[in-house]
C-alpha cells in the first residue's frame, strides 16, 4: 500500500478554505495547542484566527492535556463533513505544557471557517435539550460532548468550547 504523505503544514493548509481538506487520504503533520479533550480525541489550534483548529482522532489513546502543546502525524480524513487527523496509526509528541490558550473567537453564527477553532457565542436559551443533550442558544446549537449542562429555557448564557461538525450541524462543545 502506497500513503502519500504531504509533509509538515499548518492547520489552515489541512483545512483548506471550502467543505473538503485538500489533503483527504494523506499523512500530514502539524502542531498546536490542546483547547479540549473529548473521550475520542482532542481539539488543537495554530492560531487566533478561522481555519485554524482541527479534531484529532485518537480513540482516547493519547496522554494530553489542555494547554498542551503537541506535534500529530497522521491521515486527514473527512467523518461526515468533519476534517479530522486521524492519529491511531500516526504519532503524537508533546512539546511542551502547561501554555496559554488563544483566546476564543467571538462569533454570532455558525460556519466551516471556525470548525474546530475555540470560539465564544452568548445568547438565550430558545431551545430545550433533546434527547441527546443537544439545545440551541439564539439559534445555534450547544453539544455535551465533553460538559453536561441542562439550560433554562429564555435564559441567557455565554459559552466558550471548539464549534464541532456531526449529524449536519455546527455545534459549539462547551
Amino acid at each position: 500500500t502506497v500513503v502519500s504523505s504531504a509533509g509538515t503544514l499548518s492547520i489552515s493548509d489541512i483545512q483548506g478554505e471550502g467543505a473538503d481538506s485538500p489533503y483527504i487520504g494523506q499523512n500530514v503533520t502539524t502542531s498546536g495547542y490542546v483547547t479540549a479533550r473529548a473521550e475520542y480525541g482532542f481539539f488543537i489550534q495554530d492560531a487566533e484566527a478561522s481555519w485554524s483548529g482541527i479534531w484529532i482522532l485518537d480513540y482516547g489513546n493519547q496522554s494530553v492535556n489542555i494547554g498542551d502543546e503537541v506535534e500529530v502525524t497522521g491521515m486527514v480524513e473527512e467523518y461526515y463533513n468533519l476534517t479530522e487527523i486521524d492519529v491511531t496509526s500516526g504519532n503524537v509528541s508533546v512539546l511542551s505544557t502547561g501554555n496559554p490558550l488563544y483566546n476564543p473567537i467571538l462569533i454570532d453564527s455558525v460556519e466551516e471557517a471556525y470548525e474546530s477553532v475555540l470560539v465564544t457565542v452568548s445568547g438565550v436559551c430558545d431551545g430545550a435539550p433533546n434527547e441527546y443533550g443537544e439545545w440551541t442558544l439564539s439559534g445555534i446549537w450547544i453539544d455535551d460532548l465533553m460538559y453536561e449542562f441542562t439550560p433554562v429555557v429564555g435564559e441567557p448564557y455565554t459559552i466558550t468550547g471548539p464549534l464541532y461538525y456531526s449529524y449536519d450541524e455546527y455545534k459549539v462543545e462547551p
